[in-house]
């Protein structure tokens, strides 16, 4: 049996909120038996699609941003973490990272809602997953140094996953990165982790994506739902969060360094010429970001000083 004109019109007006054409009744009339297939149809459509993705931007609007901190490895994240809980503005906290994202993923629609303050080892695009409109928030670093001082931080952490292959063996710096480059979970965030994380791509896929990556990682960089800092210049950071109300104010104190210089000059001195190739590959993309973020920032804070 076919549907009837009102039961048609009923249904366009429901879910799609206008009526239906002539023409429009008389095609669903001939395609659809039941209210069910009609409504499924509507909810495949590109005209409802369009019309939710309003709605939701509508309603996100009305809503208060939530705090999305990238914890980058080895760029005073932990630090950086620990100032914003500090700040105890954000009472509704949670954290998680990419290798646990399941549990944001399991929350209720209303549960994602009320959260204020989401930090951990995440990539970007957890935006995709929330209600609410996200400001990001992250510190970037040089990416030679970085490295180095990862390297460091497993091998002094008992606690750390990799640290009885790296600490166990006694890898040097060198073995290390050839370690890494034949392991594809280990050299995801050695090989220019830090574009990895800013392109929303920490998977082994994205491996040797690394020219298309670059360009996504600077496009979100640069969105305006984005702050960034620089490691190698944290108070200022540290300034320019409290000038824009993130943060009420700032102690200095620093979470997991490293307890040494990372002396990076004297190790590459001691890389074989294999190992050398290798640590410039992991860096080279991350370098073209850390430069490009690193002239930006300062035309920003120039910008701040001449209308502040």
């Amino acid at each position: 049996m076919s549907l009837s004109d009102t039961e048609i019109e009923l249904a366009y007006r429901l879910v799609l909120g206008r009526s239906a054409s002539e023409q429009e009744r008389a095609t669903i009339a001939g395609q659809h038996e039941t209210l069910g297939s009609l409504r499924d149809a509507f909810l495949r459509s590109g005209e409802f699609a369009l019309k939710f993705r309003s709605l939701q931007a509508e309603v996100s609007q009305a809503m208060v941003p939530a705090l999305v901190h990238l914890h980058i490895p080895k760029t005073a994240g932990s630090s950086l973490t620990q100032v914003l809980l500090d700040g105890a503005k954000h009472e509704r906290r949670f954290t998680v990272g990419d290798n646990d994202i399941g549990r944001l993923e399991a929350l209720s629609f209303p549960e994602r809602r009320e959260l204020q303050f989401i930090f951990g080892h995440l990539a970007h695009g957890v935006h995709d997953l929330l209600p609410q409109p996200v400001i990001y928030i992250c510190v970037l670093r040089e990416p030679g140094p970085r490295l180095l001082s990862y390297y460091r931080y497993i091998h002094r952490r008992t606690d750390h996953p990799l640290h009885d292959v790296v600490g166990g063996r006694g890898m040097s710096f060198g073995q290390f990165l050839e370690y890494a480059a034949e392991t594809p979970t280990v050299r995801i965030e050695m090989d220019n982790g830090q574009m990895r994380c800013l392109a929303g791509n920490k998977s082994v896929s994205g491996l040797g994506q690394e020219s298309a990556l670059l360009p996504k990682a600077l496009h979100n960089v640069f969105s305006p739902n984005l702050v960034y800092g620089l490691t190698e210049h944290f108070e200022h950071f540290m300034d320019h969060l409290t000038r824009r109300g993130f943060i009420e104010g700032y102690t200095p104190t620093v979470e997991n360094a490293a307890p040494e210089p990372g002396q990076l000059d004297d190790v590459l001195r001691d890389l074989t010429e294999t190992q050398l190739a290798l640590f410039n590959a992991f860096n080279i993309w991350d370098a073209h970001l850390y430069e490009v973020c690193r002239s930006v920032y300062f035309a920003g804070s120039q910008s701040e000083i001449i209308q502040g």
